[in-house]
């Protein structure tokens, strides 16, 4: 199967580089703080630019300093929100993004 024009099979690697996915549980690593997991996932991307990742997190309000175990999941599910947002993809696979969620408007994540 071709994405981006691409053999998926063939270029995983850069496939996976132009995509950003949200399940519906997302796991994160429960005892990592926030900050802690965006870094950490930045790093495995190979680098994520911070002023637009504090964009993110401004947008979204959401609480980098707790243990994630310990956050609400709605609030879980904005740090979820931000990895699958952070790399900037070119497809955004979401599924139940909102769920845990009072309110929000997807249209200030843009």
């Amino acid at each position: 199967m071709e994405i981006f024009g691409l053999d998926s099979f063939h270029h995983s690697e850069e496939v996976k580089k132009k995509i950003g996915y949200l399940a519906g549980d997302s796991f994160l690593y429960m005892n990592m703080n926030g900050y802690d997991l965006l870094k950490h996932i930045s790093y495995l991307s190979g680098g994520i630019k911070l002023r637009y990742l504090d964009s993110l997190v401004t947008k979204l309000k959401a609480d980098l300093s707790k243990p994630i175990k310990s956050l609400s999941k709605g609030n879980r599910q904005k740090i979820g929100i931000i990895t699958a947002l952070m790399n900037k993809p070119d497809l955004l696979i979401l599924d139940e993004p909102t769920s845990g969620f009072r309110s929000i408007n997807e249209t200030d994540l843009l």
